[in-house]
């Protein structure tokens, strides 16, 4: 795990931060950033994001690289 910082400098932990996004980030003390955030498994890769205090997947895809589309592009639907 590294040190990022985003969100007026508060610092996460996190695998990586790639295109401004934090990768299988780890939380302390519930502190969940206001920016999306990706999860990285052996075989998927999950966009998620605090929407009105509610932790909100956005989409499940095969690569990195689709989900970090998604969380450049925020999806339409996610202000319902």
């Amino acid at each position: 795990m590294n040190k990022f910082k985003i969100d007026n400098n508060t610092e996460y932990l996190a695998e990586d931060f790639i295109g401004g996004y934090l990768i299988n980030p780890f939380f302390l003390d519930g502190l969940v950033p206001d920016s999306p955030f990706i999860i990285r498994t052996q075989h998927k890769v999950s966009v998620h994001r605090l929407i009105n205090g509610c932790l909100r997947c956005w989409g499940i895809f095969d690569t990195l690289d689709e989900a970090l589309n998604c969380a450049r592009y925020e999806p339409v639907w996610h202000y319902i």
